[in-house]
């Protein structure tokens, strides 16, 4: 079974990611404000990315200080995830290690992002080790499915056309939707992205009656191009 190898992620980087994300997630999250509120005390209402970067230390210093405990829970369920994965699936994990780097500002949970140059998978992932709202154990499995979901395209050599990187990141949601809540480990059956409920529903039923992962894949992107 693949390993995860967890990282510290560098600042500068960090705070990139989360200023190149920002406006998509402020989008596709209602409650934005009300979680934002829940780690950032912010009296000048200045803006977000500059109340992170003038305090650095100590967003540096929540991720540090529950990096261990994470990495820790992590492991008691490692090989068992990576392993149902597999089972549910029927396809095998692309790589044997896979990169989680730990973020200190990246406090919606995580990110697994396409390669948009090339579509290849890979293996890194992004991960807040401090969030509230949602337990960073489910996010790593979270982001790792996404990457697998990418894994398998690239394996079975299904051709996507141009028009896939605009729906890449709602068609990864509701692939893990409609499969993630078979994976027997406590927590993982999470309600997430209600928006995606009805594309969800028509695509569950297919999904239980063939448990074929690639058709699944192509019958998401079938309807997303469709505007289901």
């Amino acid at each position: 079974m693949p390993k995860v190898r967890f990282h510290n992620m560098n600042f500068k980087d960090d705070i990139k990611v989360l200023q190149k994300s920002l406006t998509r997630i402020q989008k596709n999250m209602p409650n934005f404000k009300k979680m934002a509120n829940m780690y950032f005390k912010n009296p000048d209402n200045k803006n977000l990315i500059e109340f992170i970067a003038e305090n650095k230390q100590h967003f540096i210093g929540m991720r540090d200080s529950n990096s261990k405990r994470i990495i820790k829970n992590w492991r008691k369920i490692e090989k068992r995830y990576f392993s149902e994965v597999e089972k549910i699936t029927c396809y095998k994990w692309k790589f044997k290690t896979y990169e989680c780097y730990l973020s200190s500002t990246f406090f919606i949970g995580g990110n697994y992002t396409v390669d948009e140059k090339h579509l290849k998978p890979h293996n890194t992932i992004m991960v807040c080790p401090y969030t509230k709202h949602v337990d960073p154990i489910y996010v790593i499995a979270h982001e790792l499915f996404h990457a697998h979901t990418q894994g398998v395209i690239s394996c079975t050599n299904i051709k996507l056309d141009k028009n896939y990187l605009k729906i890449s990141g709602p068609m990864a949601e509701i692939i893990l939707k409609v499969v993630f809540s078979e994976i027997p480990i406590t927590g993982f059956n999470r309600n997430v992205y209600p928006q995606y409920d009805k594309i969800c529903q028509t695509l569950k039923k297919r999904w239980i009656k063939d448990k074929d992962f690639k058709k699944l894949i192509l019958d998401t992107y079938d309807l997303l191009e469709k505007g289901a």
